[in-house]
């Protein structure tokens, strides 16, 4: 049972009956399905319907990150969504 398992049931439980917009944090790591993709390719916002709201890497954060934009393995995504689309988000990543 992973810490990002147990984070996506808390945020289940605590979410339920409720459409609440949240914001997390998603490491990308060196076996990250997102990994080497870029913004458009990674599908995020057409599938997932999240919104990435900057990506911040060795301690810099880049605000509004351009599509075009490598998510290279040492990258941490800040993403906005509704909880049932971050969860998703979270399981695709760990694809």
């Amino acid at each position: 049972y992973s810490s990002m398992q147990a984070f996506t049931t808390r945020m289940a439980e605590q979410d339920e009956g409720t459409t609440a917009l949240r914001c997390i944090a998603l490491p990308i790591g060196p076996d990250a399905y997102f990994a080497g993709k870029t913004l458009r390719e990674s599908g995020i916002a057409a599938r997932n319907q999240c919104l990435v709201i900057g990506i911040e890497r060795l301690g810099r954060v880049s605000m509004n990150p351009a599509l075009d934009e490598v998510l290279s393995q040492d990258a941490r995504l800040w993403v906005v969504g509704e909880p049932d689309a971050l969860m998703e988000l979270i399981r695709a990543n760990m694809a």
